[in-house]
């Protein structure tokens, strides 16, 4: 490895030891700053022919803080056909399965209940999606591609580690299909690798090519 690539790389590795950011549905989520709310949007999704939450993404229009929650929903519900809710326990106690500070995703009747997180630059992630107990069905998604179907009951989880995202792809998380008991707690963390240390690995990796060529 010649001084200059040696150089590159320890600067880039060193960068690479600070924090990277971490997308947390729960710590992150907010009724400011209206819907999208950062890299985060509230919403349901329309059903495909099979009944999957496959359809297209539609934004939850409604927000309220109610004291014991925190309150996304859907007021435009198409005649009580569509729509969903998701909220935040802000008690101290446990509600409706979900535990204190954390978030539920309600899948029961007609609701496409669905977390979305926006990639806001290319790069990898380590994507990390657990359910709590309930009836309903889970659903992660990647641009539109499915990455896994959990069935309801639950506790169950899902985890991409290393996961490629371009800036502006989409992964929706979604509790729907349940006739009942839909309030599902949905915990989402994503944590991006640093830039640097892709840049790092890339760098190393140009500098042993070099080495075996000389």
């Amino acid at each position: 490895m010649t001084a200059r690539f040696a150089a590159t790389a320890t600067i880039l590795v060193a960068a690479g030891v600070a924090s990277a950011a971490v997308y947390d549905y729960a710590a992150d989520f907010s009724l400011t700053g209206g819907n999208p709310n950062g890299a985060w949007s509230y919403g349901a999704k329309h059903k495909d022919a099979d009944g999957k939450p496959t359809g297209e993404f539609q934004p939850f229009d409604t927000a309220v803080d109610e004291g014991w929650i925190l309150h996304w929903y859907m007021t435009d519900n198409a005649g009580g056909t569509f729509g969903g809710e998701t909220w935040k326990n802000m008690t101290g106690g446990w509600q409706f399965n979900v535990a204190p500070g954390h978030c539920s995703l309600n899948g029961d009747a007609y609701s496409t209940s669905t977390a979305r997180w926006t990639a806001p630059n290319s790069g990898m992630i380590d994507l990390s999606v657990s359910f709590g107990l309930s009836a309903s069905a889970r659903m992660i998604m990647h641009n539109g591609d499915i990455l896994q179907e959990l069935p309801a009951g639950g506790p169950n989880a899902f985890e991409a580690l290393g996961m490629w995202v371009a800036a502006g792809d989409t992964i929706d998380v979604t509790c729907y299909g349940a006739g009942a008991y839909g309030n599902t707690m949905t915990d989402i963390v994503i944590i991006p690798a640093p830039a640097s240390m892709v840049l790092a690995s890339a760098v190393l990796g140009a500098a042993s090519g070099r080495r075996r060529r000389t």
